[in-house]
């Protein structure tokens, strides 16, 4: 599987450590923010890992739980959102903000 494969933007994000949780929707309203209606947002990775939880004060057994959210792995080098119909400026300044949101770090990486 190749993870610097870039198919639809000219612009993306890919992080710079290994994680298990990634905020996702964080991410795309920051960025979506942005671009405005003239620029186009690819999401390249997808949250399949479901997260559960039980409430408190209650017994053991009967179950794991209901799920409460779900998260992605995400592994290095990995292309996690896609930019075009932008400028330079414009994605750079997206991915700024876009980069305060998550608990790791990430890069901006133009494609020529």
């Amino acid at each position: 599987m190749a993870l610097k494969v870039v198919e639809l933007g000219v612009f993306h994000i890919e992080p710079l450590k290994q994680r298990v949780g990634a905020i996702i929707g964080h991410f795309h309203r920051a960025m979506s923010g942005q671009s405005r209606k003239n620029g186009k947002i690819w999401v390249r990775v997808f949250a399949d890992i479901p997260i559960t939880g039980k409430p408190t004060k209650v017994r053991m057994g009967r179950g794991k739980g209901n799920p409460t959210g779900w998260i992605a792995r995400v592994s290095t080098g990995q292309v996690l959102f896609e930019m075009d119909g932008v400028s330079l400026s414009n994605a750079r300044q997206a991915a700024t903000l876009a980069a305060h949101k998550p608990c790791s770090s990430t890069k901006f990486v133009q494609w020529s």
